[in-house]
């Protein structure tokens, strides 16, 4: 239930900040199901990987 207010956040500041829903439903399919992301699924280099969306 967490991950998925996490979610649910993550794409209303999005919205916010003028994001298309493509681009979001993107970033989102990019993370791990019903959890979050951990060292592991980002490489486990302990550096976050950026988000990527287009540049508008």
């Amino acid at each position: 239930m967490r991950a998925d207010i996490r979610r649910l956040s993550f794409a209303l500041v999005a919205q916010e900040f003028r994001f298309i829903n493509k681009e979001i439903s993107a970033q989102l399919g990019a993370l791990p199901p019903g959890r979050a992301p951990n060292e592991a699924d980002l490489g486990g280099s302990g550096i976050r990987k950026p988000l990527t969306f287009s540049h508008r």
